[in-house]
């Protein structure tokens, strides 16, 4: 990525994809977590992610085991991870577990109003050791919440359902997190968890009636240059 301060990797992995049933990847790429997340920046509909994206994990370490079933009805993903983030190198021997399933339940139902409907969840699961929690910011650089001391386990889940028919487009998300913190209270007790929450809903229509599918760039066609 060109566009920081100093050129700094991204997406660097290797794909092994055989058998579309059963992939392999390893380096460094996205945590298969988040409609939003996953979907590629080129796709999006709006011009930034939702503030929902303060809780969710993005480029990692790692290697995942991934594929598509029964045709495309089911995806799935998992593997392990750093839990450290884009380009931090580890600090203990612990790693995050993540994995996703998504399931279009009527992609064979051609013509159907449903055809397109996916819902998905996923979640990501590690020790974090002593760190520092998640944090809640506007793309405007507006901390509305500051990061405190945690030590621990860190759990996030989330769910999505995603849904588009002819022109109309339709998604929504909710994500929460849970983070310990373990001996940082007064004579080493414990804390009560950290937990943030967060969701959206988000609809798009072409209102010239070209149809919509989330996730590919939008073929309009207009009837004159």
């Amino acid at each position: 990525d060109f566009g920081e301060s100093t050129a700094q990797l991204t997406d660097g992995y290797i794909d092994i994809h055989y058998w579309p049933e059963f992939r392999l990847r390893a380096g460094q790429f996205k945590v298969p977590f988040s409609f939003e997340q996953l979907s590629s920046s080129r796709f999006i509909d709006f011009v930034e992610l939702s503030i929902v994206d303060n809780l969710v994990p993005a480029f990692d370490v790692g290697f995942q085991l991934h594929g598509s079933l029964a045709g495309g009805l089911v995806e799935y993903a998992g593997g392990l991870f750093n839990g450290k983030a884009l380009n931090t190198k580890e600090s203990n021997d612990s790693k995050d577990f993540a994995g996703r399933i998504l399931v279009r339940p009527f992609k064979n139902s051609k013509g159907s109003p449903l055809e397109k409907l996916h819902v998905a969840g996923h979640f990501t699961y590690g020790d974090q050791d002593s760190a520092t929690s998640l944090r809640g910011r506007t793309d405007g650089k507006f901390v509305f919440f500051s990061p405190v001391p945690t030590r621990g386990d860190r759990l996030r889940y989330g769910v999505e359902t995603v849904y588009a028919y002819g022109p109309f487009g339709l998604y929504g998300e909710y994500v929460q997190s849970e983070e310990e913190r373990k001996g940082l209270g007064a004579g080493g007790t414990n804390l009560a968890d950290l937990t943030g929450q967060g969701w959206y809903v988000a609809g798009t229509v072409f209102v010239t009636g070209e149809e919509k599918v989330h996730g590919k760039p939008p073929k309009v066609k207009p009837a004159n240059p």
